[in-house]
C-alpha cells in the first residue's frame, strides 16, 4: 500500500509550526535561551549537539522521502508510521514552552512532564523503527535500509541525547 500524499500534509504543516515555534520561543525568551543548555557548558559538546540536531532531521525527511515512494507498507503500518510521525511533530512542540517555563518556575510537575515529552518523542521514534524493521519491501530495498537507520540515529539522538544527557544535565 502506497500512503496518501495528503497524509504527510497534517505532519509537514506541524513540523514548519515547529520550526516556527523554537523561533518564536527563542527571540522571545533571549534572556533565558542559553540556560536551556543547563549544565552543558563546553562548546564541543555544543557543537556536536547542534551537528547531531541538524542529522536527525536531516534523518527524519530521508525517512518521509521513503515512505512517500514505497507501496510496500500493510494497512497497519501506515496508520502506526504516520501516528508516530505525527507524535514526533506534536509532542516536539511542547518541549521549548515547558522547559523555558522550568527555567523561570521550578516544580516537580514541570520536571517530570518534561520528561515525559522527550521520553514520548524517543518511543514514538523507537516504535517508527520497529514498522521500518518489519516492512516486507519489494522494491527500494537500498531506501529501507537507509531510512531504518536514518531513523535509528533518530532514536539515538531523541533518548540518549535529549531525554538522558539533556535531561541529567538541565535538571
Amino acid at each position: 500500500m502506497q500512503l496518501n500524499p495528503m497524509s504527510f500534509i497534517p505532519i509537514g504543516i506541524i513540523g514548519m509550526l515547529l520550526l516556527y515555534s523554537y523561533y518564536y520561543y527563542a527571540t522571545q525568551n533571549k534572556a533565558n535561551v542559553s540556560n536551556l543548555w543547563g549544565g552543558i557548558k563546553n562548546p564541543t559538546i555544543r557543537k556536536f549537539y547542534y551537528a547531531s540536531m541538524i542529522v536527525a532531521a536531516l534523518c527524519f525527511l530521508i525517512m518521509l522521502w521513503y515512505l512517500f515512494k514505497t507501496h510496500s507498507l500493510t494497512k497497519q503500518q501506515t496508520y502506526e508510521i504516520m501516528a508516530s510521525l505525527f507524535a514526533i511533530v506534536f509532542v516536539s512542540l511542547f518541549w521549548m514552552p515547558l522547559s523555558l517555563h522550568y527555567i523561570k518556575k521550578k516544580s516537580p510537575l514541570l520536571k517530570w512532564t518534561i520528561i515525559a515529552v522527550l521520553l514520548l518523542i524517543a518511543l514514538s521514534a523507537l516504535n517508527a523503527v520497529r514498522i521500518l524493521k518489519n516492512i516486507n519491501e519489494t522494491h527500494h530495498k537500498v531506501s529501507k535500509k537507509i531510512a531504518l537507520y536514518s531513523m535509528v540515529h533518530f532514536f539515538i539522538h531523541t533518548f540518549f541525547l535529549d531525554t538522558l544527557v539533556w535531561s541529567f544535565n538541565f535538571f
